[in-house]
């Protein structure tokens, strides 16, 4: 009885740092794409605004 405890006890753990594994790896998946997201909006801003710049100015 005292091995089966054991083993139930060890599965958890071991279920348990791969649940945390997998959250953080979530967690920086999805920050990341943000950051992404962002940057690529950023440019695409500076990008317009470079672009009516050579045309001969701002509305």
């Amino acid at each position: 009885m005292a091995i089966g405890a054991i083993i139930l006890s060890f599965l958890y753990w071991i279920w348990l740092f791969a649940l945390a594994i997998t959250v953080i790896a979530v967690g920086v998946y999805v920050g990341m794409q943000t950051h992404y997201r962002k940057v690529k909006k950023i440019e695409a801003q500076e990008r317009h605004t470079s672009l009516l710049r050579s045309e001969g100015g701002e509305n």
